[in-house]
Formats: C-alpha cells, sequence, structure tokens
C-alpha cells in the first residue's frame, strides 16, 4: 500500500507548488493593479487641484485667468479615462466625467471669454466659477 503512495507524492508535490505559485502570482498583479489605480487618482487630484485653484484665484482678478494657466491641462485625464471606467463606481465616474467635459468646454475657443494683450490674460465674463470649483470638489471627493 505504501508502494502506491510513494510514485504520487513527487506529483503531489509539484501540484502543490504550482497552485501556490500561480495564487502568488494572481495576488502580485492584484497588488501591482491597486498601486496603480491609486496612482491614477493622486494624479487626476493634483490635476484637478491645481485648476481648482486657477479658478478659485480668479474671481480676485475679475475673472482673469493668466495666460500661462490657461488653457488648462487635462493630460492625465486624456491619458487614462478609459482605464478609469474599470475601476470607478458608475456614479464616481460620472461626476468625474462631467467635470472634466466642463473644463474641456471652457478649453474650447470662443466660448465666452476675451483675451487682454498684451499680458494675453483670459477674461470669462458668463463662466460661473464657483459651479465648477463645486464640481471639481465633488470629483476629488470621489477620488478619494
Amino acid at each position: 500500500m505504501s508502494e502506491l503512495i510513494i510514485p504520487f507524492l513527487p506529483l503531489i508535490g509539484g501540484l502543490t507548488g504550482v497552485v501556490i505559485g500561480f495564487l502568488l502570482a494572481q495576488l502580485t498583479e492584484l497588488s501591482k493593479k491597486r498601486r496603480r489605480n491609486a496612482l491614477i487618482k493622486k494624479a487626476l487630484i493634483n490635476e484637478l487641484s491645481i485648476i481648482r485653484k486657477t479658478l478659485s484665484d480668479a474671481p480676485e482678478t475679475e475673472n482673469r485667468i493668466p495666460d500661462e494657466r490657461y488653457p488648462f491641462i487635462i493630460e492625465t485625464y486624456n491619458a487614462v479615462k478609459i482605464e478609469l471606467a474599470s475601476f470607478l463606481k458608475p456614479e464616481s465616474l460620472a461626476i468625474v466625467q462631467r467635470t472634466y467635459e466642463e473644463i474641456r468646454k471652457m478649453n474650447k475657443e470662443g466660448r465666452g471669454h476675451l483675451v487682454f494683450p498684451p499680458s494675453l490674460d483670459h477674461m470669462f465674463q458668463f463662466t460661473d466659477f464657483n459651479k465648477l470649483i463645486a464640481l471639481i470638489n465633488d470629483s476629488v471627493t470621489q477620488l478619494k
């Protein structure tokens, strides 16, 4: 009887090793994915924080945004928006997408703003910065 069990011990040991190796690989991939998702969220929060700061400062200067801060840079969002959809909850994703759509609208030329020489400041006459700041705050909350 023991003679029958002994030939199967290496096979059982090998299968156990394969299963443990597979589980460790899956755990490593899960850890990498979580770290990447956290980095994406942090990068988006930083991008939105810069825009929020610019918009918060604008009312002090008659809704003028300096040329070096406009148009708003949203490259991080553009680079990760598909991946973002894979790990954010639908409600959170909708808020973030709406925020970036409003920022994109503001970036388009001819959206109710004037450019003043020689500083080339951009003055927004009909834009409610508080609404956009509230959207940005909601997005940041959803990303945390």
